[in-house]
């Protein structure tokens, strides 16, 4: 197993703290650096790291920063042309998540590459509500909403959004194909709103758009459940 994560690109001692993460759950550096056998200097440079490579989420509880492994079946979508390598050891690494407590219900990504692991899981369930700046959101996320868009439209996943008017929003509604998959409303005060929220079944996704790039996904039935009575909201006051 420590081969085939060697050749997707990690470091021996990156491969040791990722596992070892995984074998863990939600753990303080200290806990992962104790367990690891690793000095606790060296664990903070090798968590960064893997953070920055989208392997690591972290959340803040009672005051404490606790870092979580990327779920398995993430590290296909992050680097999608060693997906066969990475699938041929999936089975192990399940082995070793299934050994962890319960994951906590709220993740935050802090790079383009975990924001985007953030949006493939939202993207695997059959109907979104997206609402925010489109522009803005092209301007961070680059080719990202571009490519979910044609993705969704390939599996037929259903969307309504509400954007400002803008040409970052209108090209959904003019590639035939994934027109067919999208309803859309505009609200021009969404223009200057500093981030975007997708909705997904009992998942909550939130992108700041602004200054630094950070991704917060929710999972939790309420919180899904508040944010659709509020898209409702802005989707009575949008126009077409």
């Amino acid at each position: 197993m420590e081969q085939e994560l060697r050749e997707y690109g990690l470091s021996e001692k990156e491969i040791k703290v990722y596992l070892t993460c995984l074998k863990l759950g939600p753990s303080t550096a200290n806990r992962i650096s104790t367990s690891g056998e690793l000095r606790r200097s060296t664990t903070y440079d090798l968590l960064e790291a893997l953070k920055v490579k989208g392997l690591l989420s972290t959340f803040i509880r009672e005051k404490k920063q606790y870092f979580q492994a990327a779920e398995p079946a993430e590290l296909v979508s992050l680097l999608q042309n060693k997906e066969e390598i990475i699938k041929r050891i999936l089975p192990q690494l399940e082995a070793l998540k299934m050994s962890a407590g319960e994951k906590p219900k709220v993740r935050v990504f802090e790079s383009v590459r975990g924001v985007a692991a953030m949006l493939e899981r939202i993207y695997q369930e059959k109907e979104l509500l997206v609402y925010g700046s489109a522009r803005k959101a092209a301007e961070a996320l680059k080719h990202i909403p571009p490519a979910l868009a044609h993705r969704r439209a390939e599996h037929g996943i259903k969307a309504r959004m509400v954007f400002e008017r803008s040409p970052e929003a209108w090209y959904r509604l003019k590639e035939p194909k994934i027109k067919k998959v999208t309803s859309m409303k505009f609200l021009e005060s969404l223009r200057t709103c500093p981030t975007v929220t997708w909705i997904a079944g009992n998942q909550v996704g939130i992108v700041t758009l602004e200054k630094e790039m950070i991704g917060v996904h929710i999972i939790n039935q309420e919180i899904s459940q508040t944010q659709r009575l509020l898209f409702e909201v802005l989707w009575k006051l949008a126009r077409k």
